[in-house]
């Protein structure tokens, strides 16, 4: 009973930690294929694709919008079509006898509600080319806005050009400090696709940054350039109570995240689980703020202990400036404890009240302080140990989880300790 009790809690402290990916922004990728790479006038050309979303699966009933563009720049061929029950879609039209000459480029844009839009192209030729084989990358989408610590995604599509049919070896160019960059897969042949993941910083500075996608094969070099914006992690909830970034509230949280938290490794990397969950749900908490003076006053009375609890964890830290990790660490602790005293034990220890006294089990105080205390003095106190190995291997993955693990059961102790000591005296 107590191990099953004990796996409960850190299942639900581990679907805690990977929410962020849950709540994030739905995306999806759409792919775009020729039946052939080079047409005469009068034949027919046939469009294939596939929708699909981060994960890999396919997206049913998204809506595919197609457009052909001629060598002149004329529109010769418009079609929405719907991704069917395995995420694929196809099209086809006639080209007409008087085609001209040249290289037609299909644009398509896929559709869904609650997903971003996804944006692709390829090129076809038509006629006798005159030109050996060769092919085009496109990436979708063209640019991207990040917050740092977060996982962007791009599709990179390579189309083939008069039959080319070598394999094509990708890498990329301008990657932001401290980024990584993954291609899947990291060499394709044409035509086909491949998915460019790039895991970004928590600490990457503010700005804008040109990436060069480069694929070589077949004694042929191509690249094409893509931009990512980084923004400076706002506190967005903050600032839409307070009304300005220059408000001392505001300007306290900004300094305690930059100037003690994130110049830490380990507060660095409790920042990327922390910003991935912070920026799925805070813009649009922040417009309900800025649109609701009364939700605004009651949003920044709740904010008090918030700061209370921070500035003393400033103070600690402080205390401690012989060792930033070490300093980092203790202040997270002080605050993640306040926090559950502020925000937490009020309320759990409410509806715990209620379970005890309308419970038909009849279980007395005393087992469940058991059964809340142990689990998570257990998840609290292995934290250390996997901080200390997340520190000792420069893991991020690690260190990452082990410091979310350790915030979140800090915040929850102050009501396994109360009940202990409530149960201590029935």
């Amino acid at each position: 009973m107590r191990t099953s009790v004990a796996l409960s809690f850190i299942g639900i402290l581990i679907m805690i930690q990977i929410s962020p990916i849950v709540m994030a922004s739905p995306k999806f990728f759409v792919t775009v294929s020729t039946d052939k790479s080079n047409y005469s006038p009068g034949e027919t050309v046939v469009i294939n694709g596939a929708l699909s979303d981060s994960q890999g699966s396919p997206v049913v009933a998204g809506s595919i919008s197609i457009q052909v563009v001629s060598p002149l720049g004329e529109s010769i061929h418009v079609d929405l079509v719907y991704t069917d029950s395995e995420g694929q879609y196809s099209d086809e039209f006639p080209l007409v006898q008087d085609s001209p000459d040249g290289s037609y480029t299909i644009y398509v844009t896929a559709s869904k509600s609650g997903y971003e839009d996804a944006i692709t192209s390829i090129t076809f030729y038509v006629g006798e080319s005159t030109s050996e084989s060769d092919f085009v990358i496109t990436v979708s989408p063209p640019s991207q806005t990040f917050s740092p610590g977060i996982t962007i995604v791009f599709e990179l599509t390579i189309s083939s050009i008069g039959g080319f049919s070598h394999t094509v070896i990708l890498d990329i160019d301008g990657l932001p400090t401290g980024s990584t960059a993954t291609f899947d897969p990291p060499f394709i042949v044409p035509p086909s696709s491949s998915i460019l993941q790039i895991q970004t910083s928590s600490d990457t500075p503010e700005g804008t940054y040109t990436l060069t996608i480069i694929g070589t094969g077949g004694g042929k070099t191509h690249s094409i350039s893509s931009k990512i914006s980084s923004a400076k992690s706002g506190c967005l909830i903050a600032t839409a109570t307070y009304g300005s970034e220059l408000s001392p509230e505001v300007s306290f949280l900004r300094g305690f995240r930059d100037n003690i938290v994130t110049s830490t490794y380990a507060g660095s990397m409790f920042m990327r689980s922390f910003n991935a969950f912070y920026y799925s749900f805070s813009p649009v908490i922040a417009n309900l703020i800025s649109e609701n003076p009364f939700f605004k006053n009651i949003v920044k009375h709740s904010l008090y202990p918030l700061i209370a609890s921070l500035r003393i964890a400033v103070e600690v830290y402080g205390l401690l400036g012989f060792n930033c990790e070490v300093g980092v660490i203790t202040a997270g602790l002080v605050a993640s404890f306040m926090i559950g005293v502020s925000y937490i034990l009020p309320v759990l220890f409410c509806l715990i009240g209620i379970l005890i006294k309308f419970s038909a089990l009849k279980i007395t105080l005393k087992n469940r302080t058991r059964f809340f205390l142990k689990p998570i003095y257990l998840i609290w106190a292995s934290s250390f140990f996997f901080i200390a190995f997340g520190e000792f291997l420069v893991n991020p993955y690690l260190m990452s989880f082990a410091s979310s693990i350790m915030v979140l059961s800090t915040i929850l102790m102050p009501t396994a300790i109360t009940l202990w000591i409530l149960s201590r005296k029935a």
